[in-house]
């Protein structure tokens, strides 16, 4: 069984798309989808649902696998916790987009 690490790359190259193809479809330009593919940039959140729309895929799976919170593709397959509580998901939301911020900081 393969546990290869899931990329934007990998999961564009596995629908045999070109960066241009995705590009046109998720409404961006080439050098985003470049940018993205080679950890140069951290999406925007709209961003990420573009081309999770443009991939046919979850977007809150694909921004993590953007931000390496999926380390195989068996962690792909499984399906996202339901939060019972109000706060436990509001907590899971800010620590989403605390770590989404640490990394746009680092990166300048």
């Amino acid at each position: 069984m393969s546990s290869r690490i899931p990329t934007l790359k990998s999961i564009r190259e596995d629908l045999l798309l070109s960066q241009h193809e995705l590009a046109a479809q998720a409404g961006v330009t080439v050098t985003t989808i470049s940018r993205i593919e080679t950890g140069k940039v951290c999406p925007s959140l709209k961003t990420i649902r573009a081309l999770a729309k443009a991939l046919q895929f979850e977007p809150l799976k694909l921004k993590r696998i953007l931000l390496g919170e999926i380390t195989n593709e068996e962690e792909l397959s499984e399906t996202e916790p339901v939060e019972n509580e109000a706060k436990s998901a509001g907590q899971s939301k800010l620590s989403g987009i605390a770590k989404i911020g640490r990394s746009i900081w680092k990166r300048k």
